[in-house]
């Protein structure tokens, strides 16, 4: 691709300023050519480069003004451009913006030759625009009109079709009024909606299919919002809250890089702007270009600019912070409607992995596994041990929300002593499991009512973590993780223990360690993050390593469980720059 760069008094004959700006951005783009059209004041200056042009410079231009005859030429001035009626309707469709001839209008500018200056000029260009825009010049001539306050929906028409001049003028007596300018077709789309324009074409041009791709074209924004709204509920009000927000009150006109205008919500930021492209275009955007420079995807857009969106296959998807960034609905529920589906994957997963571990122990027991994972028997203990549902117990179990023998030991005891089909004695049985006075630290072994026990501070387990024993030397049990390298290879002293499944809400100190990229507000967005979660904040201590590259964020957190502190964990390693989240074994 090449690229014309147009330098005026500047660049390669003087250094600094533009001049600098302009050999930089040559040299950072060495894949594109570029072409140098330099005007100067006069030949003197002719090929006195100061700069040693960079290889992809392919082309120099220079133009002196001295060579312009810049005296009044009245012959050429009395012989103002002329227009033959087609090329006259090409030009004021062009004005209009309507139905726009760009073959006459090519063929016009290509074939005859003429300056900028005598179209311009011309009696024609001055009739064309009068015809557009006589009404709001008279107004303006009557009325002093209010600076900022005038809109032009026909050169821009909104998305839902909607078309007229809007000015707003200061009377003699000063009232201020706001005068709408339209045709007889505009004010039928603004009184009636789309289906009176479409009627109104029909009367004046007797048949509707002469207009129905102009029609269907014109509502492409109805399509967009289909799918949408497929996503979200039954509400009405929120349905039409979506239709409002993203369809009528859409005031912000962007372009693809090739050309494709989108039109969005006010203060909406290059993430709608991906969403409304498409949705996996918006699930794996890693930055955004605006009018070709990089910019933060929080960064609000206007009107004209033209966004390039940069994605990766290897991004993990959106943020959740996202939802508070994006002003529109559709890239909202998009982002939304992601984080729900991988919650829901997860879930399913974990199910899945409860199952098989409940079939693994039972069979490590040397019981029939068909005989106690039928559903039905699984949802009679589910609620003795807190559960709703099946579902819910097998998550729990994948999770390790609960442990294996618990669970097994009440699949067998319900076996034995309660009927299935005997739901009064089921309850009873439940019933009399939960008097059972919970343990002050959340930890029983079986059998051991009086045993002093304590959590380990090397590895801070927490409810749902595989934990073990160790029988200390008068200081009674030491729990700790399963995979604690502190007790790994010991075997004499290793009892087995379990969290009480009637625990009493508790919250546990856990130390965390954060590798990351420094960055500006890096420690900010850490503590946010924790904060987001609902997570306890006890210790935080960030530096930077010897590199000036990398940075280290050691903190101390409180969480209720091990899935509150997974669920904190796997935000951290959302966070803009975070390479790795760890536990810290001590």
């Amino acid at each position: 691709m090449r690229i014309c760069i147009v330098a005026e008094g500047c660049y390669p004959y003087v250094v600094g300023g533009v001049s600098s700006w302009i050999h930089s951005m040559i040299k950072i783009f060495p894949e594109y050519q570029f072409v140098v059209l330099a005007i100067v004041a006069n030949r003197s200056l002719r090929g006195k480069f100061v700069y040693d042009l960079p290889e992809n410079v392919v082309e120099v231009h220079e133009l002196y003004l001295e060579d312009a005859d810049w005296r009044p030429k009245e012959l050429k001035r009395a012989a103002r451009l002329k227009l033959n009626e087609r090329e006259y309707a090409a030009l004021r469709s062009l004005l209009m913006n309507q139905n726009v001839d760009w073959d006459t209008l090519f063929s016009f500018f290509g074939e005859k030759e003429f300056s900028l200056n005598e179209l311009l000029m011309g009696e024609d260009f001055f009739r064309a625009v009068q015809e557009c825009y006589t009404v709001l010049g008279i107004i303006h001539e009557m009325y002093t009109p209010m600076p900022g306050r005038f809109k032009d929906y026909i050169a821009m028409p909104k998305v839902n079709m909607y078309q007229s001049l809007h000015t707003t003028i200061v009377a003699e007596d000063g009232n201020i009024f706001e005068v709408q300018i339209r045709t007889e077709a505009m004010d039928a789309v603004a009184e009636q909606g789309i289906a009176a324009h479409w009627r109104y074409k029909e009367n004046i041009n007797g048949g509707r299919e002469v207009h129905q791709k102009e029609i269907e074209e014109q509502l492409h924004w109805f399509k967009d919002f289909s799918v949408m709204s497929d996503e979200v509920n039954d509400d009405a009000m929120e349905y039409m809250n979506l239709l409002q927000k993203d369809i009528f009150e859409a005031n912000v006109y962007v372009m693809t890089p090739k050309g494709k205008v989108i039109a969005l919500p006010n203060g909406s930021t290059p993430i709608d702007f991906a969403y409304r492209v498409h949705t996996e275009v918006g699930h794996h955007t890693v930055g955004a270009t605006i009018n070709g420079v990089l910019m933060p995807l929080n960064t609000k857009l206007k009107t004209g600019d033209v966004v390039n969106i940069r994605t990766s296959k290897q991004s993990p998807g959106p943020s959740e912070d996202w939802i508070k960034v994006v002003k529109s609905a559709h890239a909202r529920n998009k982002i939304r409607s992601f984080f729900q589906k991988q919650e829901s994957e997860r879930r399913s997963m974990d199910i899945k992995k409860g199952e098989e571990l409940l079939v693994e122990e039972l069979k490590r027991r040397n019981l029939d596994a068909d005989t106690y994972t039928e559903q039905k028997k699984l949802e009679s203990i589910a609620g003795s041990l807190s559960f709703n549902s099946y579902q819910d117990l097998m998550y729990a179990i994948g999770v390790k929300q609960v442990s294996l023998p618990s669970v097994i030991d009440r699949l067998v005891k319900h076996k034995t002593s309660v009927p299935l089909d005997n739901e009064e004695l089921a309850k009873m049985f439940n019933r009399q499991e939960r008097k059972k006075k919970p343990s002050a630290t959340g930890i029983r072994i079986a059998g051991i009512e009086s045993m002093k026990i304590s959590l380990a501070a090397c590895c801070a387990p927490v409810p749902g973590d595989e934990i073990i024993g160790y029988i200390t030397k008068g200081a009674g049990v030491k729990v700790h993780r399963a995979d604690c390298p502190n007790i790994i290879n010991e075997k004499q002293r290793l009892i087995p223990v379990e969290w009480d499944e009637n625990i009493e809400q508790k919250t546990y100190e856990v130390k965390l360690i954060v590798k990351s990229t420094d960055r500006n507000f890096l420690l900010s967005d850490i503590v946010t993050v924790v904060s987001q979660c609902k997570a306890g904040l006890q210790h935080v201590d960030s530096t930077v390593e010897e590199d000036r590259i990398s940075a280290t964020t050691k903190m101390t957190v409180v969480v209720e469980n091990s899935e509150h502190l997974r669920s904190l964990m796997a935000n951290l390693q959302k966070v803009n720059s975070v390479k790795s989240v760890e536990r810290v074994i001590q």
